[in-house]
This record gives structure tokens, C-alpha cells and sequence, in this order.
């Protein structure tokens, strides 16, 4: 599975509304893997997890047209900043009444920038940066310390 900006997008329905997940480090592989098994089921690829029902977003547009709740996990702020306000620019893409959760470790002012862009838009923003290793991603034990309106 690439690690790159623009793969790795998942949109997986679930009971409670659709969820986009956006995945480009390898934290975000072993929390996914851990909620998989957490949840009773061991899909780690794409492909298992379309053939168990996921939806594999065809671009980022589509996800956040279909998800209600998408989060983002990126390994730094230039890598946060790139994603929402440059090239990729996905704050365009963000609709009214949607949960955007960034768990990336960045700084608080770009978190303050991003909550006030996606308040703008009527959605709402929750900063939830991962503390922590790899082994608590394996582990299950991760630390994440959430902060929102």
C-alpha cells in the first residue's frame, strides 16, 4: 500500500454515518490495523477491506462528498499545511455539517487556522494529536488528547 499524499483514501460506511479517513504515515497504518482487529475483523489492505464492504474513494472529492466524518493523520505540519491550504487544498472541499479530526502533531496556531477556516464553512473541527510509538498503535494504547469547541 503506497504512503503517498495522494493514496490511501478510504470512505467505510459504518452505523453510524459514513467515515473518510485520509492515511499517508506508517502510525496511521498500525492505528487502522488496531481498530480492524479491535472491531473483530483483520482487513489490511484495500482490497480487503472493498471486499468487506469499504467504498475505496476514487479521488478526494468523492470521499468528502460521501463521508461525514473524515480524519486526517499526517507526519507534520508542512505536511498538515500542504494538505489543507496548498496544492491538495482539501478545506475546499469541506461541506457544511461535516466533523473534520486532524490527529497529526502540529502547531497550535495552523490548528487554531483550520478551525476557524472549517467553522466558516458551518462543519466542525477537533484537533486530536497521537502521543505516543508505533508499538502503542500495535498495542492499542495510543494516547490522544482531543481539543474542540
Amino acid at each position: 500500500m503506497s504512503e503517498s499524499l495522494n493514496e490511501g483514501r478510504h470512505q467505510v460506511k459504518r452505523r453510524y454515518g459514513a467515515h473518510g479517513r485520509i492515511r499517508v504515515n506508517e502510525n496511521g497504518a498500525k492505528v487502522r490495523e488496531t481498530i480492524i482487529k479491535y472491531i473483530g475483523k483483520n482487513y489490511v489492505t484495500e482490497e480487503d477491506l472493498h471486499n468487506h464492504g469499504a467504498i475505496i474513494a476514487s479521488d478526494i472529492e468523492y470521499l468528502f462528498d460521501k463521508s461525514d466524518v473524515i480524519i486526517t493523520c499526517l507526519p507534520g505540519v508542512s505536511f498538515v499545511y500542504e494538505m489543507y491550504f496548498g496544492e491538495q487544498n482539501i478545506i475546499s472541499f469541506i461541506k457544511q455539517n461535516k466533523y473534520i479530526v486532524d490527529m497529526s502533531t502540529s502547531q497550535p496556531d495552523l490548528m487554531v487556522k483550520l478551525n476557524v477556516e472549517i467553522k466558516k464553512k458551518n462543519s466542525f473541527f477537533a484537533d486530536a494529536p497521537i502521543g505516543k510509538t508505533r508499538q502503542a498503535a500495535t498495542d492499542g494504547t495510543l494516547a490522544i488528547m482531543v481539543g474542540s469547541d
